[in-house]
C-alpha cells in the first residue's frame, strides 16, 4: 500500500504525527471491527494503513 492510499483510507493529509494517525485508526476501526458487526477486510485495510504510515515516518526521521 502507498503512503497516498494509507492517507486516504484514514482520511489524513500529508503532514500528521503519530499521535494523528493512532487517533484517526482508533476512530475508523470502532466502526469496522469485526468484533463490532464490521468487515475483517475493512480491519485488515486500516491495519495496514496505520502500518504503512507509521513505518514512513520511522524510515524519514
Amino acid at each position: 500500500m502507498s503512503v497516498n492510499e494509507a492517507l486516504e483510507i484514514l482520511g489524513l493529509h500529508s503532514k500528521t504525527s503519530n499521535e494523528q494517525i493512532n487517533i484517526a485508526y482508533h476512530k475508523l476501526m470502532k466502526s469496522v471491527h469485526p468484533d463490532k458487526g464490521g468487515s475483517a477486510y475493512f480491519a485488515q485495510k486500516l491495519n495496514q494503513a496505520r502500518d504503512t504510515l507509521l513505518n514512513s515516518h520511522t524510515n524519514t526521521q
